[in-house]
């Protein structure tokens, strides 16, 4: 016997599965950051993973106070993980140095 289901019924039932997937992840503490897979830092739209680690909001301020307060700087990124430091660090000042290194 053939089960016959239409093209709207499957993928309701696909969707289904996907937001229970989604919920439980949310319900073991995992960062919606690594479920959605993207990370806004600052005005930047970042892709990550469970391999990279989350900024901190200090991370932010960080960058905001070099920014404003260093006038000329060469910048090395060790571990950089995300990139965001170097990737906002090198998007703000063209004729900074900045060089980033994953490890």
């Amino acid at each position: 016997m053939d089960l016959i289901i239409s093209d709207e019924a499957l993928l309701a039932v696909i969707q289904s599965k996907i937001n229970l997937t989604i919920i439980d992840r949310i319900l073991n503490d995992e960062p919606l950051a690594y479920i959605i897979g993207i990370l806004i830092f600052m005005i930047f739209l970042l892709k990550v993973n469970q391999h990279v680690l989350i900024p901190r909001p200090e991370t932010e301020k960080l960058v905001d106070w070099i920014l404003e307060n260093q006038t000329q700087v060469r910048v090395l990124d060790i571990g950089t993980g995300s990139g965001c430091i170097a990737i906002a660090l090198a998007s703000n000042r063209k004729d900074w140095m900045v060089r980033s290194n994953r490890c």
